[in-house]
């Protein structure tokens, strides 16, 4: 592919994300994405092939910049530290792109119902963020400031997973119970990174 459609593709997958943001995954249009970029909705097609395609790419889209911009930083004095600005990098999320976390939401709701997509190269770019956490692991265990788990891709998961349905539950903005109201939200997304620091330290 030429650089010329490289960059008009890169440009399309901006705009859906863009209205994807504004309003949801399900309720945008291949035709609508179409007429906001100025081009055919056959030549949406044609880059795409379905919406599914479409929205996958997005994520993945997503996926990398979120990576890019907050979890290339490995500053930290040992591995506990880096571990632990790892997890709070889920927070300056919440805090500065929790549009992010609806979106995944939302990602999450559509790819439920949809059959046989392809999500090798979102999954893969999903991947570097374990890669990562299990780099400065281990980097805790050889300078003894993380403590030996017996699983450590389990307590990965199990962590990551717990942090990221808080944060899109939080970034939702609709509460359902009263608690949900007079909870200081990055209060409670702090207190459970400390819960995963304090397990993890040695």
């Amino acid at each position: 592919m030429s650089k010329i459609k490289d960059a008009q593709r890169d440009f399309i997958l901006s705009q859906a994300i863009d209205l994807f943001f504004k309003k949801s995954i399900t309720s945008v249009t291949i035709s609508e994405i179409a007429k906001e970029v100025g081009i055919g909705e056959a030549t949406m097609y044609r880059y795409f092939g379905t919406k599914q395609n479409l929205v996958t790419e997005c994520a993945t889209k997503l996926s990398q910049e979120v990576f890019s911009k907050f979890f290339l930083d490995d500053s930290g004095n040992n591995g506990y530290e880096k571990l632990l600005g790892f997890y709070q990098n889920y927070l300056l999320i919440y805090k500065f792109h929790s549009s992010y976390y609806r979106f995944i939401s939302d990602f999450d709701a559509f790819m439920f119902n949809e059959e046989e997509v392809n999500l090798e190269a979102y999954e893969k770019g999903i991947d570097e963020f374990k890669k990562e956490f299990i780099g400065f692991y281990e980097e805790g265990i050889q300078d003894g400031s993380v403590r030996k788990l017996d699983d450590i891709e389990s307590f990965y998961y199990a962590s990551t997973h717990s942090l990221l349905g808080l944060c899109k539950k939080l970034s939702s903005k609709k509460n359902i119970l009263h608690s949900d109201s007079v909870v200081d939200h990055e209060k409670e997304i702090a207190e459970l990174i400390n819960m995963f620091g304090y397990y993890l330290r040695g």
